[in-house]
């Protein structure tokens, strides 16, 4: 047994492990998820305990010819985890070879199943680190397109308006034409949101979501799967959910989905009340952006 390697890849292991935990704990405010990383780090420490005299005396930090690489820039907080989930899982990879030599530390599959949650661990963070980002644009005025209503305006042209007016998040509603036809307005719809500095999402259609550009999909309680949707979805991608009660909300957010739409708060006068504050309570609870949607008629402008 090669002390010495063990040593390093033990203790490399540890460290990559404890960026994304703190990460988890300071900048994403996740219990659950920290304590997930916090377990795992706790394991890959927990192997060298039985030999620890004997990795501290392999240690040769002094006359290690690897050392002294240039660091590698980094240009976001997603950049410092994705580096130390990858470097976590090469180590993770050497123990899992080293541990099929006789005299080993423990079974290959142990650092092959710790391998593979940090595989998990590592898409997890970098979608809640994704969305931490995104949910800084899910705010103010969240206007829905929805061709039924445009007689027969155009709609890259009512984008463009609401855009210069003020919203920063816009929906593309559209159940009767073709995805052939949707695909070039989404993609329009698309570049202006971003040009905007907006959001743009498309309504049901995942398909157009990925071939447009869209950075996100907003789907129904009676659309595809919302866990589904987020497998299919790249990992930086939006998913709102209509949900019109607390459990259809928590069901979503068990599925990933970060949005939750509600529906029918404005009619003939603004709504308040317990509905709201229990939607509010939900949102806060799981981590989400909440939307009121419904209709605004002009003799409420003012």
């Amino acid at each position: 047994m090669t002390f010495r390697v063990l040593d390093a890849n033990l203790d490399r292991a540890a460290e990559g492990l404890r960026v994304p935990e703190d990460v988890a704990r300071f900048s994403l405010n996740d219990t659950p998820l920290t304590e997930r990383v916090r377990v795992l780090r706790r394991r890959v420490r927990g192997v060298g305990q039985p030999v620890n005299t004997q990795l501290m005396s392999a240690r040769d930090a002094g006359g290690d010819v690897g050392a002294g690489a240039e660091p590698m820039g980094r240009a976001t907080l997603g950049d410092v985890v994705n580096a130390n989930a990858k470097r976590v899982q090469e180590r993770l990879g050497v123990l899992e070879e080293l541990a099929q030599l006789p005299s080993s530390l423990g079974p290959a599959h142990a650092f092959q199943e710790a391998r593979f949650e940090m595989y998990a661990l590592g898409k997890r963070m970098m979608f809640c680190l994704a969305h931490q980002e995104a949910r800084k644009n899910i705010s103010g005025l969240y206007v829905i397109i929805d061709t039924d209503f445009l007689k027969g305006r155009d709609d890259s042209q009512v984008c463009r308006q609401v855009l210069n007016g003020g919203a920063r998040v816009v929906q593309l509603r559209d159940k009767a034409r073709d995805k052939g036809v949707l695909l070039p307005i989404c993609q329009d719809m698309a570049a202006q949101c971003a040009a905007a500095g907006g959001v743009f999402l498309v309504n049901d259609h995942l398909d157009l979501v990925l071939a447009s550009g869209a950075q996100g999909l907003h789907v129904g309680q009676t659309d595809i799967l919302v866990p589904l949707a987020r497998h299919l979805l790249p990992v930086d991608s939006l998913l709102g959910v209509s949900a019109k009660t607390r459990a259809q909300s928590l069901t979503a957010q068990r599925g990933w989905g970060r949005l939750c739409g509600r529906g029918g708060h404005v009619s003939n006068h603004f709504q308040s009340g317990s509905g709201n504050k229990r939607a509010r309570g939900s949102a806060r609870d799981q981590g989400c952006r909440i939307t009121a949607g419904g209709g605004y008629r002009r003799h409420q402008q003012g």
